[in-house]
């Protein structure tokens, strides 16, 4: 086990049920560093993202790796932080 210190990020991502239905959006504490390959996350900035008939403000982020962060990755990987 490395005894590197990581940093951290707060970012908000929606949160959807099992069948896909937005739920509404969630704000949890990752790592500042891609999981696949150590780098860098990118800068979060919020969006404004419609859908049927509401409207969320999850973050939004482009890794510099190209490594991209599903919300649903990024939701599991709060919970084990």
């Amino acid at each position: 086990m490395s005894n590197e210190v990581r940093g951290q990020m707060v970012v908000s991502v929606m949160v959807r049920d099992g069948e896909g239905w937005p739920l509404g959006v969630k704000t949890v504490q990752i790592a500042d560093v891609c999981p696949r390959c150590g780098g860098p996350r990118g800068e979060v900035t919020s969006w404004i993202y419609p859908e049927d008939g509401h409207y969320y403000t999850p973050d939004v982020w482009e890794n510099p790796c190209g490594h991209v962060d599903r919300y649903s990755d990024v939701l599991k990987e709060a919970a084990n932080e």
